[in-house]
């Protein structure tokens, strides 16, 4: 069974994508605060990490890039859900090394799509 890990303190969303990665047979971990995520995917590597942009006191994207830049993680499938716009220049989330992103409120088609292209 693949894993995935959810980070997001969005209690919808997170209902939402857990019910959808269950569903696509993933055993799905979660958090809602971003401290020690860099140390659990570093202990326990998930094959999908889903990691929202706004989190209580950091950016999702400085996780993503700290993650990436682990060595062993870096190829590691990373999807973004935001609610911030990235219509026009959606830059800062390839800079992070982040593999794909939706915008929040998203299409569970969508995200069965992405979830599908990152972990086949």
């Amino acid at each position: 069974m693949k894993r995935a890990l959810i980070v997001d303190d969005n209690p919808f969303h997170v209902s939402l994508m857990h019910e959808i990665l269950t569903a696509l047979n993933f055993k799905v971990a979660i958090r809602d605060d971003p401290d020690g995520v860099v140390e659990q995917v570093i202990a326990e590597p998930p094959d999908l990490l889903v990691m929202d942009v706004r989190l209580p006191g950091i950016s999702g994207l400085r996780l993503v890039r700290r993650i990436k830049d682990t060595e062993g993680l870096g190829a590691l499938p990373v999807l973004v859900v935001t609610a911030l716009p990235f219509k026009e220049d959606d830059s800062d989330i390839r800079d992070s090394g982040a593999d794909a992103f939706l915008e929040k409120p998203f299409d569970p088609a969508a995200f069965i799509m992405k979830v599908r292209e990152l972990v086949a």
